[in-house]
């Protein structure tokens, strides 16, 4: 079977089982075997894009990187979908406040015309520019990559597994 299709299983698996969980009443577990699955995602999309990783799954688990950054960036890789999938609706809401369609042909061709090497071009990029950047910065989905880069995700996910104690053994 081919490594990619081992990740996707296994991805499905633990959301699945999160499911479970979460129905049982443990939504703690159940959020922190989502974000596992959710590293499974990621992880599926970084081998996938690394065509060198794809003839074996033994040299692209050696390979991977480990530890706490390797969990971040899988989680961050799937946050960059969500930024764009932000983008992407602010792009066309942009559009239809223009009085253009949010059609793909014309966000396509008004993307390209964007970098068009005039000053109307310039501007009219500025202002998208800071439009699509609102609308990406507001946007709660398309936080996972930024929360996911400070931490924040994988503190959520070590939560659900272990009780925190300090050096006090304070809980």
């Amino acid at each position: 079977m081919n490594c990619l299709h081992e990740v996707a299983d296994n991805a499905k698996r633990l959301l699945g089982d999160a499911e479970v969980i979460f129905r049982d009443g443990s939504h703690q577990t159940a959020a922190s075997l989502a974000i596992l699955a959710i590293e499974e995602v990621g992880k599926f999309f970084q081998l996938k894009w690394d065509l060198n990783n794809l003839k074996s799954c033994k040299p692209a688990r050696r390979l991977a990187p480990r530890g706490q950054k390797a969990h971040r960036m899988k989680q961050m890789t799937v946050g960059s979908f969500y930024a764009a999938e932000a983008a992407v609706v602010a792009m066309k809401e942009f559009l239809r406040k223009i009085g253009y369609p949010d059609d793909e042909y014309t966000v396509q061709h008004f993307a390209t015309a964007l970098h068009m090497p005039d000053e109307r071009a310039k501007r009219a990029l500025d202002k998208v520019s800071e439009f699509v950047a609102n609308k990406m910065a507001t946007d709660e989905k398309s936080q996972l990559m930024r929360r996911a880069g400070m931490g924040l995700i994988d503190r959520l996910k070590q939560q659900g597994f272990y009780v925190d104690v300090d050096a006090t053994a304070t809980c």
